[in-house]
């Protein structure tokens, strides 16, 4: 283009060039000779206002020729942006001084900043203060920084005081030689003291207050700060920042937290998150005058690279005087732990760490994660050693005959019973030393022991002392203590210098994608991490145990080609993903020996605890996914998983039997998770490989492999009392085939053990080449409970009643029978139970799983047998008749209380008596209908309506061994139209509406039902002279739910009880009059059929009995007479009548329904009574006409046998339309 084109030289041209020239080459020669902008310079006597030039990056403010920077007497400053002061400055009297939001203010060397304010004690309302508000940060360098003012004490409790402000903010102390001093003493108000005596003088006593308060003060690379005797300060936290820095308390500083940093200081301040408000280090120290208060936790970090005390080396505190009123340092909150090295943890005096939590957290760091062994080095672990704390005892202040405290002799001659009914209450209390919550987490060990517990003959108030479920007196006790251990998972962050990407591509070398390298480095062996505690009296109200952490995210950069990159400079990030899979990075190892420790509950994520001549109580158990072993000393230890034993509980295996024993008191199912291990006792046993070693390398196929693993040991004697237990499993793995393994010695204490299968082992089978030996069981048939259920048996058969234990089951079935034949059901016990199928799905099947309500329901029916329900001086109305009795008057639950109670369970289809209820609402209707029929006038066509009201009785039906029945009172509505057809007869449609409540009677008196029932109806008459003949057609629906409430068991409920009925019939009246007489001899047939829904009762939220009722076809043959006269009253036609009714009943009178177990383990057939045979009623009424409109009312009886009383009331509308 060039060549056919060409620019002219134009001066436009030349310019431009020229232009163009000095551009590019002018930042070369103007680079050489631009210096930085110089900070402004700022005269700190003269300016008002500190701040820099527009283009200056900072100021410098000092006094002309050097002379201090005086602001006082009302002089206000005010600091803005980023300054040095380079002369000393001194803000007293009435200056004000304002280091303004976001403003950085240094000192530097040898320029010292002097606070001293004035305020005023008089109370003049004109009075002048002194400020100094730093609401940015200032840095102090070398030199004596002060802030001084002695105390302002109120004079005058009626006038108030004029304070200087003193708000020092963020305020850092940094480099040798820099020291701040605060000796301002505050100032004292007079407060008013409540009165001695009522009109008495007001008193008032002196309060002292701070005045000056910090944000955070920093101090660093050497920097000090001293409070001075007398001087008091405030702040919300106090960061010690290195080794070289400290702090020195003489008078009182209190401070939300406060941080020390073990660490040698560092060149530069490391950068610190925003807002955060902690850091620090070694030596503050504590005076003997002093006091340190901080509320909301010490942290402690760095490496300590020799052992320190927290207390003395690290925090040092002077000697308390013996009549001190307070301590010298008071901690509450939180004490941190993040640091390197040993630390040990103390009791001190003058020292109050009283319930502050202990939270050790060095976290491993992502090199120590991602380094391909994830473990940490054994000295950039994090130790802490805790020791030496102990209980006190106190003694309770004896009281005077007037109830004051006196001398009444000392405790000990008291406890001997040398002072007569005093010898039996408590002298002492004891209060055992406290900590909150405990948490282990990262890359920290923790080393606990207590101090010795002293044992006396001292009388406790147990309800005010520290003890152990057993008694025993506690030393130190805790909130949760937890173990957490530390999961990773890996990401892979991808760059490129190149064009194309190598997202997720394989290595030409080994063709492993990056995730897939990712995985490999984090799946190393874990850190082992060793936790112990030894030679304690610890009593832990929370969780014990093993936690999993959050999973850690690892990041790992990789190159274009998939290998991976140490540094990223020069790179582009172009993909990244994470991997699903992760990875434990550390594992917790729990030693408790020597020890007792009784623990609210005992979690394991993960992790090995183990268990040494020691006794150890839990009082609930998570599922297990770790490894747990308990071994006793020759002594004999003993091990409570879900039950903290009494003394008495304890007591109740003698010493003997727990002589050399592991003694393991087992109160709930203990549930292994797949990876869970437990042994008990003295073996030879690995337990599970799992649990118990690395975990590196597992495949897809093992982290769906169960390897829960039961060891029962040589020594193992379980302890179980079954009269409590839930009948669950005592031992179950969540996942199917975990491994058992039982030992020759090993042995079961069955407190209690009463009739029925017992499942000791779910999901367990034997493991692998392990010889299981035959459990023995012990087993105590003469016990006091046991009698309650062999209530029935003969002397001879109770002899033969025994405890079997089947290995292949895995249960013990206690019944009668020899050895492998044993029989545990309630036919063996003579029990009248209707559903003993169901009943025997528990005693004889075993089923256990009380998720089905029936389960439930049975077993907590079985668990009453042998409580006492009455005595001599409670009421035994709730008593069965046949429940035993003994030679104190009391009485107890027995079997046959257990038959009784099952029966009204599976009696609740009979009990609810909706077929019986359905068969006497369709009778009642139908009978209504029949008399509306009969007792219309000839004349009269139209609408009716007639309310209707009941109140019906029948309570002595049988349902199965028991009798039932219901009352109910009722109301309601019919109404209808009549009218008449071409050929003369009359038809009529109607409807009809009644609800109640219906009552159990009998045997199921706990019973309520709420009942609605409705239906439709067609009749029609017509007349053969006298003879009037009329048939009815009838639907009817009775819906409603039941209740059934069993004395110690609860409820029964069903929510959705129906009933459906068809009815047809046909009646005949025949009309004769005798003078002023009518007499109407009627007769008919009826056919009913009853159709029940099926029903389903609940218990305890879970459905628990299913029952099945057959269709009924009930029949009715009523006959009787109505006898009626009529007069004329007022131009009303009256007519009274009474009617006289026997009828029959025949069909399926009788019926049966089928119950089912929720849980399917067996169904039975009960039979029961649908209504009586035989009805007698009697109704008085009348009915009286004027014009179109027709009244009437009638009352009716009825009786009849299975108890049936009913009375009915009825009122008759009717308008001829």
């Amino acid at each position: 283009m060039l060549n056919e084109f060409s620019l002219k030289k134009t001066p436009l041209v030349a310019a431009l060039g020229a232009a163009l020239a000095v551009s590019v080459a002018a930042p070369v020669w103007a680079a050489e000779d631009e210096t930085p902008p110089e900070p402004t310079a700022i005269d700190g006597n003269a300016e008002s206002v500190w701040e820099a030039e527009k283009e200056a990056p900072s100021y410098e403010v000092s006094g002309k020729d050097d002379e201090t920077i005086d602001i006082s007497d009302e002089r206000s400053v005010t600091a803005k942006g980023k300054g040095t002061v380079l002369s000393s400055m001194t803000v007293s009297g009435t200056g004000s001084f304002t280091n303004q939001s976001k403003a950085d203010l240094t000192f530097g060397d040898d320029s010292t900043l002097t606070i001293n304010l004035t305020g005023s004690a008089t109370g003049e309302e004109d009075a002048k203060t002194g400020s100094f508000v730093n609401r940015g940060k200032v840095t102090l360098g070398k030199g004596e920084h002060a802030i001084q003012g002695d105390a302002i004490v109120q004079e005058d409790p009626d006038k108030k005081l004029a304070l200087p402000t003193i708000t020092m903010g963020d305020v850092v102390v940094s480099g040798d030689g820099a020291v701040l001093t605060n000796s301002n003493q505050g100032y004292v108000v007079k407060v008013k003291e409540p009165p001695k005596e009522e009109g008495a003088d007001p008193t008032y006593k002196d309060d002292t207050r701070t005045l000056v308060s910090f944000d955070q003060l920093t101090l660093e690379k050497g920097g000090r700060f001293v409070n001075a005797e007398g001087a008091r300060e405030t702040g919300d936290a106090l960061y010690v920042a290195d080794s070289s820095s400290s702090a020195e308390i003489n008078g009182t500083s209190e401070w939300d937290t406060v941080t020390i940093n073990l660490d040698a200081p560092k060149d530069d301040t490391e950068e610190k998150p925003e807002g955060e408000k902690a850091a620090g280090d070694p030596a503050i120290t504590v005076a003997d005058k002093a006091h340190l208060s901080v509320t909301e936790g010490l942290t402690i970090r760095g490496n300590a690279s020799t052992e320190k005390s927290v207390f003395g080396d690290i925090v040092a505190v002077g000697a308390q005087a013996e009549d001190a009123a307070e301590s010298l340092v008071t901690i509450d909150g939180t004490l941190a732990f993040a640091h390197e090295g040993t630390l040990t943890l103390a009791p001190v005096k003058g020292v109050d760490i009283s319930g502050v939590a202990i939270d050790l957290d060095r976290a491993f760091t992502n090199e120590e994660l991602g380094n391909g062994s994830g473990r940490a080095k054994a000295e950039n672990l994090s130790v802490l050693e805790i020791s030496d704390f102990g209980g006190t005892l106190t003694e309770i202040p004896p009281e005077t005959e007037e109830g004051e405290d006196g001398d009444k002799g000392d405790a000990a001659t008291r406890a001997e019973g040398d002072e007569g009914s005093d010898a039996d209450k408590p002298t002492h209390t004891w209060s055992a030393a406290r900590f909150g919550a405990i948490a282990v987490d990262g890359a920290s060990t923790i080393k606990l022991s207590t101090a010795a517990v002293p044992t006396g003959n001292e009388k406790l108030d147990e309800s005010k002392s520290d003890l152990f479920s057993t008694g025993e007196r506690v030393a130190l006790r805790t909130g949760h203590f937890t173990f957490t251990e530390t999961w990773a998972k890996g990401k892979a962050v991808e760059w490129e210098k190149k064009e194309d990407s190598a997202s997720g591509k394989a290595d030409g070398d080994d063709k492993k994608t990056v995730l897939e390298k990712v995985d490999e480095k984090l799946n190393q062996p874990a850190a082992e991490l060793h936790q112990e505690i030894s030679n304690a009296q610890l009593r832990v109200d929370g969780v014990f145990g093993v936690l999993k952490g959050e999973t850690r995210t690892v990041t790992f950069d990789f190159d274009e080609n998939g290998n991976f990159l140490e540094s990223t400079d020069g790179y582009e990030s172009v993909a990244n993903s994470t991997s699903e899979n992760e990875f434990q990075k550390s594992k917790q190892f729990i030693d408790v020996t020597n020890s007792r420790l009784q623990a609210s509950g005992l979690r394991m994520d993960g992790g090995v605890l183990t268990m040494s001549n020691s006794d150890v109580t839990f009082g609930a158990l998570a599922a297990i996914n770790g490894k747990v072993e308990f071994t006793a000393g020759e002594n004999g230890n003993f091990l409570g998983l879900g039950w903290l034993p009494t003394a008495e509980e304890l007591d109740n295996v003698p010493a003997e039997d727990r002589q050399g024993k592991a003694t393991v008191f087992v109160g709930q199912t203990i549930v292994l998770d797949k990876d869970g291990s437990l042994v008990l006792g003295k073996t030879t046993s690995t337990g599970s490989a799992a649990a118990a070693g690395d975990n590196a390398g597992e495949g897809e196929d093992d982290k769906e492999k169960n390897n829960a693993s039961l060891t029962l040991g040589s020594d193992a004697l379980i302890v179980v009392d079954t009269a409590s237990f839930a009948r669950g499993p005592l031992f179950a793995s969540n996942l199917e085939k975990g491994s058992l393994t039982i030992e020759a010695g090993a042995a079961v204490d069955a407190r209690n053990l009463t009739w029925g299968t017992y499942q000791l082992f779910e999901n367990l089978d034997t493991a692998e080449d392990a010889k299981n030996v035959e459990l023995k069981v012990e087993f105590d048939p003469t016990a006091s409970v046991q009698s309650h259920w062999l209530v029935n048996l003969s002397e001879e058969e109770s002899k033969h009643v025994t405890a079997d234990y089947d290995p292949a089951k895995g249960w013990i079935k206690v019944g009668i029978g020899s050895e492998g034949a044993v029989d545990s059901s309630v036919e063996a016990l003579h029990l009248s139970v209707d559903a003993a199928n169901v009943a025997n799905n528990v005693f004889v099947k075993g089923e256990h799983n009380t998720a089905y309500g029936d389960v439930a329901f049975i077993t907590r029916a079985m668990g009453l047998v042998g409580t006492q329900i009455a005595g001599p001086k409670e009421s035994a109305s709730g008593a069965s008749l046949l429940s035993t009795t003994d030679a104190d008057g009391r009485v107890f639950f027995d079997a046959n209380d257990f038959a009784k109670t099952m029966n009204l369970a599976t009696g609740f289809a009979a009990a609810t008596a909706v077929k019986a209820l359905t068969v006497d609402f369709n009778s009642y209707t139908v009978d209504q209908i029949e008399h509306h029929a009969a007792t219309i006038p000839h004349e009269m066509r139209g609408w009716w309506v007639q309310p209707i009201a009941s109140k019906m009785k029948t309570d002595e039906l049988s349902a199965g061994s028991l009798t039932a029945g219901y009352s109910l009172d009722t109301v309601g509505i019919m109404g209808g139209y009549d009218f008449t057809v071409p050929n003369g007869d009359i038809w009529g449609i109607a409807a009809s509406y009644q609800s109640g409540d219906a009552d159990g009677e009998g045997d199921a008196q706990s019973m309520t039902t709420d009942i609605t029932n409705y239906g439709f109806h067609l009749w029609a008459a017509r007349h053969y002279g006298d003879l009037k003949v009329m048939g009815t057609l009838s639907y009817m629906v009775t819906d409603g739910d039941a209740d059934m409430t069993i004395d110690r068991m609860g409820r029964l409920s069903s929510t959705d009880i129906s009933a459906k009925a068809f009815a047809f019939g046909v009646n005949g009246a025949l009309t004769k009059t005798f003078g002023a007489m009518t007499i109407v001899p009627h007769a008919g047939a009826r056919a009913m059929m009853i159709d029940v829904d099926d029903i389903t009762a609940t218990y305890q939220g879970a459905e628990a009995f299913r029952f099945k009722d057959d269709t009924s076809w009930v029949f009715e043959v009523p006959v009787g007479a109505t006898f009626k006269t009529a007069f004329e009253y007022q131009r009303w036609n009256v007519q009274p009548y009474v009617d006289l009714t026997v009828r029959g009943r025949f069909g399926d009178t009788d019926g049966s329904y089928t119950v089912t177990g929720a849980s399917q383990g067996g169904s039975d057939t009960i039979d029961y009574d649908v209504t009586g045979s035989f009805v007698g009623d009697v109704k008085l009424g009348y009915m009286s006409t004027f014009k179109d409109l027709n009244l009437g009312m009638s009352y009716g009886f009825s009786a009849g046998d299975a108890g049936r009383q009913n009375h009915t009331l009825e009122a008759t509308m009717r308008i001829d339309l």
